[in-house]
């Protein structure tokens, strides 16, 4: 049985007219934080974990009871320093691997949008547009500095698909780690923040729509306007 959206915590919100118009004619960048993920589908109904969450699953995995309720940031420190990186990325891979789009998330490729951009780890906007026939767009993934840009998106109707913090299918590369605190966002240099520098020409100009984690979102949008 399939939880509905309210058991799972997600309320209606209202898009401000503007937006809407924005929204409509293809000028807005769609930014998309960890709430975004919430009512995934999941085999089991789980709910995608939030970060304190993901703490205190690494910490009994790989740590203990003790570190149970620590930061985030506090745990998977220890954790990697006791077991390496990517055994830590392996198992969180396997978490947010089992997360499939919900209904509401197929809406989102019959909108056209200036860019994607998220923060999220997980595979659910690339498998929302491969489950989508129509579709307006083809999203073009970029997770590390180097990839070329306007190669990527030569192809009939593509649009820039930013994923910020890595992703769980790479998961064995040390220049891209999942990033797991926002000080390693900021001082992590071989990640996605450099693209948002790079394509600040064609996103500057747009609107922002965003969902999700407010104040991780912002360092993006602030190294934008700097």
């Amino acid at each position: 049985m399939s939880l509905s959206l309210r058991e799972k915590g997600i309320a209606k919100m209202t898009i401000p007219k503007p937006l809407i118009d924005a929204i409509r004619s293809g000028q807005v960048v769609l930014f998309l934080g960890a709430g975004a993920s919430l009512g995934a589908s999941h085999k089991g109904n789980a709910i995608p974990p939030s970060g304190q969450k993901l703490a205190d699953l690494i910490a009994t995995k790989f740590l203990g009871p003790e570190f149970v309720g620590r930061p985030l940031e506090n745990v998977a420190e220890i954790a990697i320093s006791e077991n390496n990186l990517f055994t830590i990325q392996e198992y969180i891979a396997s978490i947010f691997n089992e997360f499939y789009p919900a209904d509401f998330h197929k809406l989102i490729p019959t909108f056209k949008w200036q860019a994607l951009a998220t923060t999220n780890y997980d595979l659910i906007i690339e498998r929302t547009y491969s489950e989508v026939e129509r579709k307006l767009q083809v999203p073009e993934v970029f997770k590390k500095n180097g990839e070329r840009i306007e190669s990527k998106l030569k192809k009939l109707n593509s649009v820039v698909y930013l994923k910020l913090h890595g992703c769980i299918t790479q998961i064995d590369d040390i220049n891209i780690p999942l990033i797991l605190t926002p000080e390693q966002y900021i001082t992590h240099k071989k990640t996605g923040l450099d693209y948002s520098i790079g394509l600040q020409n064609s996103l500057t100009n747009s609107h922002f729509y965003l969902l999700g984690l407010v104040s991780v979102i912002q360092i993006f949008v602030q190294s934008l306007f700097n």
